[in-house]
Formats: structure tokens, C-alpha cells, sequence
């Protein structure tokens, strides 16, 4: 459900009435049921029944969690058009290459939800992109070199590199792909999916349209000038300056945690996708403190990864008092409950950076993206109106998505969390 830019904190409604405004229209996974035991707990945990509830009034947290959303904000640059225009190259289409510094699933998702924006614009046929979503990034890409169909653009076969996060494949990749763009001309525009792409491209001595897409933390990460200015006239970065700051503000007003759990890998793209650098600043504004643990993240050896952050929880669960789940390779579908379990077995409190999918294997919490419509819609009008003769550093790159909470009632009961009727109103998508 999207997020209505005037939610307001519920002040001296009863719990009933404030659950129920919570299920109407949310979702809730696997039914009411659940979610009507949920409630029975609740007012257990908060020692009365339910003939008393009309009794109850919310008032622990009299802050207004609207500081914690945002209204989707798009390029405001109405001078350029979005209309699709052939190329001048003898193909008459426009040539797009790819880069990556390895698989990861938020890269596929924006790949995906930009090739939707683009057939939205009418630059490409319409495509069933749920067709695709088993796929490896490459294994579309493929798809769309030989499908796609459109009359302006191309999606060139062999422009799709992949480094496999190996730091000396990464090396002669990008020295092969500045060759390719210095000599050949065969490629108009390149996407640097992720934070290894877009640093690898956003100095490259080249002046094709670099649309970086995806870095956590672009400024960071040494990609872009700043949050306004990518500082080169062909190079774009989409940037949510104030996401990871969000969350952790809103993890930090919910819980109050005093020693906040953080595992990251510790080179400059590490600490930008766990949100290091807002993490110090936020500690020291809101007085808590950071307990972190090392552990390699980019490497080819994703089981390495998985074990070094598995030993890290295991390092610091005991002195912490909550724990923020950031973007890192020991982080996926296969250790994510093993994460969830181990913490919730602690009753730690827990906080997903990439969202609901992770909440709903366990983690407490999370606020995110529900859809990467939104961003796709951004990525492919920026695309669009570069090849209609904006220069990419022109362009507006500040695009603040609208967020979503989700709740997974389960693990609030494991861990003795009774979350406020702020929190359960503000809710989107709660989770057994």
C-alpha cells in the first residue's frame, strides 16, 4: 500500500480502533488469523483484555513519524524532452551497454522496472518483465538483445559485462570497456549497476553517458561531487541522500537501542552500503553507540562472505541492543534466517536496510521501497532524455522514493516487542 504523505501519529484513539485502521487495506500475509492473534497477544502482553481496551491510549511515541516518508520526487528537468527519437548512427537506434560488479537481486529488479519505464515512454513494445524475474541479469540482458523489438534502442549483446566481484577480472574489464568506448563508438550509453560500476566509470577517461544506478551510498563511495553535482557533464548517479538516515532515525525512535550491531566490509564501497559514515553522525547526535565487526563482502567466494558475517553475529550478538541489516553478500535468502534466528533467540531487536523480503524471514522491521516502479520510471526518463541531447550531469539526480513499513508480528512477539499504536497504524505490510 502506498504510504499517504499526511499519515499522522494516532493520538487518543482506542487500540480496537487503531488495529482495525491497521488491517483495513494493509497486507497481511498468510490472513486475519494471524493477525487477530496478534492483537489477542498484544493486549495480553499489555496486562488487559480485550473488555478494556477501549481503555488504552497511545501515547509512548508523540512524534510525527511523517518525517520518515517522502512523496516520490522526479527529474524536474521539463526543458529536455522524453519522447523517443531515433539515433543518427546508421542503425537508427540508440546503443545502451551494461556493467556490474556482481549479481545482486536489487540489480535485476532496477534493470527490470527501468526497461518497464522505457516501454512506458514508448521507446521499446511492452514486456511481460514477470517472465523474466527467474532470470540472471545477463540471462535477460540476452532476452533483450534478441527481443526487445524496439525501433530506438538496442540493448547490444556484447555490451554486458559482469566483474563476479573479483578484484582482478574487475581490473581488465573496465580496461577493456574504455577501450571499447574510446575506439569503437559502438556503445551511446553504458549503466553502471552498483557502487563497484559506478566508481569504476564515474572517473573513466571517456564521454559516453554514464547513468550510475543503484550505489547505496554514491557520495560515500567517491562517485559523485555531491549530492547535487555528479561533477562530470557525462555522468549521472541517482542518489536517495537521506534514505539510510531515515531508517536509522526511525529504527532509533521505535527501539532507543544504546549499542547499535553493524557489519560491513571495510573498504570505501563496504562502509558506503552499510551507511557507516550516517551511522557516526547519527550516533553522536542521538546518543548511541556503534558495535562493528569486519567481514568481506565483494569477493567471488559468496560462501566466504556468508561465514565471516555468521561469525560476526555470533562476535558481537551478546553486546549489542539491536543490530541494522545492510547491504552485504553474507546477507541473502539463505543466511537471513539464520540471522533472524540467532538474534530474535537474544530478543535484539533487528532492522532491514534492503526490506520486506528480509522481513519476512525473520528480521523485525524494516522501512523501504515496496516497488521499484517508481525508480524505473527515474532511470528511464533520465535515459530518455539524454538521448533527446541532455547532458547526463545536467540532469537533476536526486530522487527520494516513497517508503514503506513492514512489521513481522512473529518476531515482535519472540523478542517482547509491543509495538505502539503509532507504529502498528503507520504499518504497511505486516508478516507472521
Amino acid at each position: 500500500m502506498r504510504k499517504r504523505s499526511d499519515q499522522r501519529p494516532v493520538q487518543g484513539a482506542s487500540s480496537i480502533a487503531v488495529f482495525h485502521g491497521a488491517w483495513r487495506g494493509r497486507k497481511v500475509a498468510k490472513g486475519a488469523a494471524i493477525f487477530a492473534d496478534f492483537i489477542a497477544w498484544y493486549f495480553d502482553a499489555m496486562g488487559m483484555g480485550e473488555k478494556h481496551a477501549e481503555n488504552y491510549r497511545s501515547d509512548d511515541h508523540p512524534s510525527s513519524f511523517s518525517l520518515f516518508f517522502s512523496v516520490p520526487t522526479f527529474a524536474a528537468d521539463t526543458k529536455y524532452n522524453t519522447e523517443p527519437i531515433h539515433s543518427v548512427s546508421p542503425s537508427k537506434k540508440w546503443r545502451i551497454g551494461y556493467l556490474q560488479g556482481g549479481d545482486y537481486i536489487d540489480y535485476k529488479r532496477t534493470l527490470l522496472a527501468t526497461v518497464k519505464g522505457l516501454a512506458d515512454l514508448g521507446w521499446m513494445p511492452a514486456i511481460d518483465t514477470d517472465m523474466l524475474e527467474t532470470l540472471s541479469v545477463q540471462e535477460i540482458w540476452t532476452w533483450l538483445a534478441h527481443h526487445a523489438n524496439s525501433d530506438y534502442i538496442d540493448f547490444v549483446g556484447d555490451g554486458f559485462y559482469c566483474e563476479n566481484w573479483d578484484s582482478a577480472r574487475r581490473t581488465s574489464i573496465v580496461k577493456d570497456i574504455i577501450e571499447r568506448l574510446q575506439r569503437s563508438g559502438d556503445i551511446d550509453l553504458i549503466m553502471a549497476m552498483g557502487t563497484w560500476a559506478g566508481q569504476d566509470l564515474s572517473t573513466a577517461p571517456v564521454d559516453t553517458p554514464v547513468i550510475v544506478m543503484t550505489a547505496s551510498d554514491p557520495l560515500a563511495a567517491g562517485i559523485i561531487q555531491s549530492v547535487t553535482e555528479s561533477g562530470r557533464k557525462n555522468l549521472h548517479v541517482y542518489i536517495d541522500p537521506t534514505l539510510i538516515e531515515r531508517q536509522l532515525r526511525l529504527f532509533h525512535e521505535i527501539i532507543r537501542f544504546k549499542k547499535l550491531g553493524l557489519i560491513y566490509e571495510d573498504t570505501a564501497a563496504g562502509r558506503s552500503y552499510a551507511g557507516v559514515a550516517i551511522a557516526e553522525k547519527l550516533s553522536s547526535e542521538l546518543g548511541f553507540n556503534i558495535v562493528s565487526c569486519i567481514a568481506l563482502s565483494d569477493i567471488p567466494d559468496i560462501g566466504q562472505s556468508e561465514q565471516e558475517y555468521l561469525q560476526c553475529i555470533h562476535n558481537i550478538s551478546l553486546n549489542i541492543d539491536a543490530f541494522f541489516t545492510t547491504v552485504h553478500s553474507g546477507v541473502n535468502e539463505k543466511t537471513i534466517p539464520m540471522i533472524a534466528e540467532q538474534l530474535n533467540r537474544l530478543r535484539t531487536p533487528t532492522f532491514s536496510q534492503s526490506g520486506a523480503e528480509e522481513v519476512e524471514k525473520g528480521i523485525l522491521m524494516s522501512l523501504s521501497r515496496n516497488t521499484f516502479k517508481g525508480l524505473g520510471k527515474f532511470e528511464a526518463m533520465t535515459i530518455a532524455k539524454v538521448f533527446n541531447g541532455a547532458n547526463p550531469g545536467d540532469l537533476v539526480q536526486v530522487f527520494e522514493e516513497p517508503l514503506s513499513i513492514s512489521l513481522n508480528l512473529e518476531t515482535a512477539k519472540s523478542i517482547g516487542y509491543i509495538p505502539s499504536a503509532d507504529i502498528i497504524a503507520a504499518t504497511d505490510i505486516f508478516f507472521p
